[in-house]
């Protein structure tokens, strides 16, 4: 009997190494642009991800002890029935202006509700594994190389695709020095071979933990790792990627200083000292020519020079439906607003006051802004709906995204499933990073590691990125890294014999 117990362990722990690895994989664009059909109405990716759950799910019954952490699994999972019981009822009081309501969908609401609870059980998986630290590192390392040599490759090369773009890149990064003229942001930046730029936040969760491993290791080979993770990191062009790694270069490089100097938990390092200036002059040099800079200024000046340019001023009358439309119907290419939002998303026939108003109340840069155009559609329909319990349990996610996906997490599930739902199945990333903080200032010494920070502020700043730039939240290709690093965290520091593996401790 043991040792079909053991193994099952080495199965299951074998399961989820796989799974955790086989992410950057799952994410490339072959496999979820159509090229591949999908089977049963879900995506390959989708349908390899959900079987290695219910494999670990299945395994966990037989490799992890019952205990009282079951009550909390249990009781958890009930109040998610309970919610999505009282979210469905809600969802069904819905009225809109718009005929079919946005067409919502039991079924696919429920698959939905269970693929947001996929990182959760990742989280529950990791923390009950027999995954050590240096088992841990290399699934880091194995990820890292695999998406920034990718990534920095096909850049070279010119035979990666453009970030805001499906054509390949014209330009690589030795353009941005050689002709920086030549070419825009657009045919510079570069998401390598993945289906989306989104992809990204992986490798700037990471990140920071490639740091840490160069400050405790010491040597070429950590160092060139995080080196290259953050020269690929601003071949995507994005303003997201290109801060990220400034963002994270600084506070490592801070946190090191702090943890040798003030704390006096390592010993400072030249070789490490030296790599940092490196790796921070690096990061500056290329911030200054990357794609991102060069969007971020045209950007200002195109938005300057609209705004200046918009000549005539309509005098509508709010009362008068049929005026408004035939305005829209004869200029709806020319008032900066997205033609899927006036024509497909919420056509302004249905609603023409609400679309003439946030015209007439906004300058054309901002109402070329997607994201402030997309919250404002989404307020207007729980408006026009008026049912106080939207706030809690949301107007239903096949709804929210029939009508268009805000690209701000937290806030669009805030729309989607309401407070309740939020709680439920994004709060525990945030709980558990607002814990750690906490009992890193509570127990200082012991637990205010390099180790801990790293970790914290890589899944911290993944968080911030799903409200700043949306569409990571509901990526499993990321949330389920988020849910493998927070479970290692979480093991690391409440189970003691993982303690005395960790390298900050050598």
């Amino acid at each position: 009997m043991k040792l079909v117990k053991k193994n099952f362990e080495k199965i299951y722990f074998y399961l989820l190494l796989l799974l955790v690895i086989i992410q950057p994989v799952l994410d490339v664009m072959w496999l979820n642009d159509g090229t591949i059909s999908e089977i049963m109405g879900f995506s390959v990716p989708t349908l390899i991800r959900i079987m290695l759950i219910m494999l670990l799910a299945v395994l966990s019954f037989v490799v992890i002890k019952f205990n009282r952490k079951y009550l909390l699994l249990v009781g958890y999972l009930l109040l998610i029935g309970l919610f999505f019981i009282g979210h469905h009822y809600n969802c069904m009081q819905f009225k809109s202006l718009v005929p079919g309501n946005f067409n919502y969908n039991f079924l696919a609401e429920f698959f939905y509700i269970v693929r947001m609870c996929i990182p959760i059980s990742v989280i529950y998986f990791t923390y009950n594994s027999r995954i050590k630290q240096g088992t841990f590192e290399k699934c880091v390392m194995i990820v890292a190389l695999l998406m920034s040599v990718t990534v920095l490759l096909t850049n070279i090369l010119k035979i990666g695709y453009g970030s805001y773009t499906s054509e390949r890149i014209l330009g690589n990064i030795f353009d941005w020095f050689t002709h920086p003229y030549d070419f825009t942001s657009n045919q510079l930046a570069s998401k390598g071979w993945f289906y989306s730029s989104i992809t990204s936040t992986v490798m700037v969760l990471i990140y920071p933990y490639l740091l840490y491993m160069f400050c405790v290791k010491k040597n070429i080979q950590s160092f060139l790792i995080a080196l290259i993770h953050g020269i690929a990191l601003f071949t995507f062009g994005t303003k997201a990627t290109a801060f990220s790694v400034i963002i994270v270069a600084v506070i490592m490089a801070l946190i090191y200083l702090f943890v040798t100097i003030v704390k006096r938990d390592i010993k400072i390092s030249k070789v490490v000292c030296f790599g940092m200036i490196i790796i921070l002059a690096t990061s500056f040099v290329l911030l200054k020519v990357s794609p991102s800079t060069m969007k971020m200024e045209f950007d200002e000046g195109y938005a300057e020079a609209i705004d200046e340019e918009e000549q005539g001023e309509y005098e509508l009358s709010k009362e008068d439906r049929e005026e408004i439309i035939r305005f829209f119907d004869e200029n709806y290419e020319y008032v900066s607003i997205k033609e899927e939002f006036l024509r497909e998303c919420y056509p302004y026939k249905y609603d023409p006051e609400f679309w003439y108003d946030f015209y007439d109340s906004n300058v054309p840069s901002r109402r070329m802004q997607n994201r402030i155009v997309e919250e404002e559609m989404l307020k207007r329909v729980k408006e026009i709906n008026d049912n106080k319990w939207d706030e809690w349990f949301g107007i239903g996610y096949t709804r929210t995204s029939n009508i268009y996906n805000l690209e701000k997490d937290f806030a669009y599930q805030f729309y989607s499933i309401g407070i309740l739902g939020t709680s439920l199945l994004l709060g525990p990333y945030i709980f558990i990073v607002g814990l750690m903080i906490i009992i890193m200032l509570v127990k200082f010494k012991e637990k205010a590691t390099l180790f801990n920070c790293a970790i914290i502020l890589g899944t911290g700043l993944a968080c911030f990125l799903a409200y700043y730039s949306g569409n990571v939240m509901e990526n499993l290709g990321i949330t389920i890294w988020i849910g493998f690093m927070l479970g290692f965290l979480l093991k690391s520091n409440f189970q003691s014999e993982l303690m005395e593996d960790t390298n900050e401790k050598k």
